[in-house]
């Protein structure tokens, strides 16, 4: 269960930075941002990396400590991305 919620606040966050491309010329899918120079590819990758790290947590491989530590910090990353896009937001 937490993992779908974690794809479904992801493509949240993914609609919230398509919504400020579309509606904010300094924020679009072309412009370079924080230095990687492709957007797109840096939006999947900082998508990815927490939702693999949700993923993994659900391994019975890991101890409990360790799957709670990548859970915590999956939903971290993931919730501090939510409230940047969504601080942009409502902040034009």
């Amino acid at each position: 269960m937490m993992r779908y919620t974690a794809l479904v606040v992801s493509l949240f966050v993914a609609l919230l930075n398509m919504h400020l491309a579309a509606t904010r010329p300094f924020h679009s899918l072309l412009t370079t941002r924080r230095g990687i120079g492709m957007p797109w590819l840096e939006q999947l990758i900082l998508l990815a990396i927490p939702n693999t790290l949700i993923f993994l947590s659900a391994s019975e491989d890991h101890t409990a400590s360790t799957r709670f530590q990548l859970a915590a910090a999956g939903w971290i990353w993931i919730l501090v991305q939510a409230g940047v896009a969504l601080y942009a937001v409502c902040n034009p």
